[in-house]
Parts: structure tokens; sequence; C-alpha cells
């Protein structure tokens, strides 16, 4: 066994360990603590590096099946140790794959071109040449990193949609495809021509890459544009409600006027005052426009739809704005309408246990940053220390997911901040979205 090269294999693995962290942070803006990021590292590193080993130095015809087992390997480590969905496991190890594969042949071709490999010969200079085997790993490390470098410039054109079944098994295959390609040039490779042809096929599969990449993007935008129609439908009927309230409050304000004439000439002056106060307490929810200040489409129909709620719970709902707020930046609206939605029920909920029964929702805006507000009360002190907690609800089984998935959807955004706290007897939450980039 030769323990240089083993040593050697292992210790750039490892480094590639840290290259695939670095591009999950990219995909996907995920933060990672150090021990997390090391105990990663360190397990790919030594799993893949020595399997990677064995297979090259005892027998390179099981070249594909080291990379379907790394494959494997590697997506697990990153579900289980860097706590991804498996799909997204996929599309991060798929696409490094990808960049490591191009990265490998980028090293040959330069090799090549120095003259410092033959063709009849490429892994047999490597078995036999500590020297050639470091400087050759040293190569794919700084390829591969240099590329990641310009995902991130260019990160806005890798925006996965939400239905990523397809691009995963796309990503898969391409990944076989190359790898396929690249073991046929290392390891079959005769003469000169055939180098033209792998040439030819990688330029193709480059092609190919920069392909899915843009369709990726122009689904993503379809994505959105179904979204915002949904959201447009959605915002329409919940606006014809509220005017539907409004014109069916003044076609019966004749009838109203009659009503309250009866009961006054009938000398009935209780059942005038309690009849005067419904009058005017729906006539005080419908003049509270203010949610017509939210000019945005899906955020409108969520508040809407929230006041009603409210209402048949018996809670009173009031929502306040300092403008009108139209567009909001830094976050999908999918995204916000589930936070808020989560919000929102919560506090109903719980402000229906309470004595006051009260729900309150700021919406406020200035130059740097957007901030909503919703604060409700209660009647039992929540536990703070576990409310973000999977699972935990004083409410029962099979409650207490939404915090925790607000929390999901916020980890993977870097300009927004949530603040949760209580004052004056209220719960607070609070949401502040930068419109910086």
């Amino acid at each position: 066994m030769r323990v240089d090269m083993l040593a050697t294999n292992i210790f750039f693995t490892v480094l590639h360990g840290f290259n695939i962290i670095f591009f999950s942070k990219i995909l996907f803006n995920t933060e990672y603590k150090k021990k997390k990021v090391l105990l990663f590292s360190i397990i790919y590193g030594t799993l893949n590096g020595l399997m990677s080993y064995l297979v090259n130095v005892y027998n390179i015809d099981y070249f594909i099946i080291k990379t379907c087992i790394g494959f494997i390997i590697s997506v697990f480590l990153i579900k289980y140790i860097l706590c991804f969905e498996l799909v997204k496991s996929g599309v991060i190890f798929g696409l490094y794959s990808i960049i490591l594969i191009l990265s490998e042949f980028l090293m040959f071709f330069i090799f090549r071109m120095l003259n410092l490999i033959y063709l009849s010969g490429i892994i047999s200079t490597f078995k036999d040449n500590t020297r050639s085997f470091f400087i050759g790993n040293l190569l794919i490390l700084i390829i591969s990193f240099l590329i990641l470098l310009s995902v991130k410039l260019f990160k806005s054109y890798l925006k996965l949609p939400r239905n990523t079944k397809t691009i995963v098994i796309t990503i898969t295959i391409t990944f076989f495809t190359i790898a396929a390609n690249f073991w046929f040039f290392c390891f079959n490779i005769k003469a000169s021509t055939n180098l033209m042809v792998f040439l030819i096929i990688t330029l193709l599969m480059l092609v190919y890459c920069i392909y899915i990449i843009f369709n990726i993007k122009i689904s993503y935008k379809l994505e959105g544009q179904s979204i915002e129609l949904e959201q447009q439908k959605f915002y329409n009927a919940a606006l014809d409600n509220t005017l539907n309230n409004i014109r069916r409050f003044k076609h019966g304000y004749n009838n109203n006027l009659n009503v309250l004439y009866a009961f006054a000439k009938l000398g009935q002056y209780d059942e005038l005052l309690n009849y005067f106060n419904e009058v005017m307490e729906m006539n005080n929810k419908l003049s509270d426009t203010t949610i017509l200040d939210i000019k945005n489409a899906a955020l409108y129909g969520l508040v809407a739809s929230k006041i009603q709620y409210a209402e048949d719970k018996g809670v009173d709902f009031k929502v306040s704005t300092n403008s009108e707020i139209k567009d909001i930046p830094n976050i999908r609206m999918i995204d916000l309408c589930e936070i808020l939605g989560i919000f929102l029920d919560n506090a109903i909920e719980a402000a229906m246990e309470s004595d006051e029964k009260t729900v309150l929702m700021e919406i406020f805006e200035n130059f740097e940053y957007i901030g909503i507000i919703v604060k409700n009360t209660f009647k039992t002190y929540p536990d703070m220390n576990k409310i973000w907690n999977k699972g935990f609800s004083p409410k029962g089984e099979k409650r207490g997911m939404g915090l925790w998935i607000v929390k999901e959807i916020l980890k993977s955004n870097k300009h927004i901040l949530n603040n949760t706290y209580i004052k004056d007897n209220m719960f607070y939450q609070e949401l502040i979205i930068e419109k910086g980039n």
C-alpha cells in the first residue's frame, strides 16, 4: 500500500468536502457551525478518499462502480450531517460532481499540453509519480474552487423552482454522462483522434449544462408568474368580498333607518340601543379601510382571509400601515405568506383564549426596510425557550410545526430578521425585511 498516495488522496478529498460546504452556502444561503463543517469534511474525505484510492490502485475496471457508490455515500452524508433534504442533497453533490469532473479534465488537458502525461498511460503516470499525483490534485482543487467563485458571481441563474424532481433527474443524467465520457478518456484512450472526440463530447455536454442552467432560470420565472397569477386571483376574490360587504351595508342603509325609526316611535328604547350598537359595529368594521393600503396582491389576500377568520372566531383584528405596501423585496411571496399565515393563525388562536381577544398587525416601511409586526393577547404565558422546537405545542399532539417551519424558511434568508418577545401583556412576532441586496 502506498501510504503517501493514500494520505494525499484523503487530504485533497477532505478539502473537496470544504468546497461542497461552500457550494451549498452559495446555492441555499446556509450557515454551519465549525464542528459540523469539520465533521462532514473529515468523514467525506476519509470515506471517498479511501475508496477512490483502493479502486484506482487495485482495479480500475470498477471506476463506474466507485462513481455510483461515491455518489450515494456523498448524498447521504450531505443529508444527515449537513441536514439537507434528500432532493437538495442530490442537487448539491450532482452539480459539484459535474464541476469536479470538468476540473479533472482541465487538469489532464494542462498536463497534456505540458507533455507531463502520455495518451496511452494517463493513469499509470499518476500511480507511479507522487509528485504528479499531488500537483494534479492541487490543480483540480484550484480549478473547482475558481468555478465555484464563478457560480457565486452568477448565482441568480441557479435559482431552483420548488418542483425540483425533473431538475434532479437531469443533473444526475448529466453527471453520469460526463463521468462515463471522462472514464473513456482516462482508461481507454489510445490515439490522438480520441482526444478530439473527447473534446467534442465534453463541449456538447458543457452546452447542455448551460442549457440546463437557462432552462432552470426560465422555469423559475414561469413558476413565479404562475404564483403571481394565483395571488392576483386571490387578491381579486378578497377585494370583491370586501366591496360586496360595503355594498350590502349601503343597500340596507334605508332599511336600518326604518327599523331605528320604528323602535323610537314605539318607545322601545332598549331594543333601539341594541340595534343601533349592532349597526355601528358593522359600520366601524366597514369604515376601517386600512387594509386597502396593502397593494400587494398576495399579502392583501392573506390578511383579508385572516380578518374573516378572526371575525368568525370572535377576535378583534385590526391592521395599521404607514404607507401603501406594494413590492416586498428579498423574499419569495410564497414564503412570506406562509410565515405570516402561521403567525396570524397562532395569534388568532391564542387571542381566542384570552379575555381581550385582540390581534393587531402593523406594517411599516422606510428607505431601509419593511417591518411587519403581529401581536396578540394571550391567556397562558408561552415558553419562549421551546416554542421554536419541532413538534412543541401546548395544544396537544400533531401540533407545533408552524414556528419550526418558519425557522427553517428564515434560516436560508439572510435579509430577514425575526424578533419574538412579550411586551405589555402582548405576544409579538416581528419581521424586519431589508430592502438592499
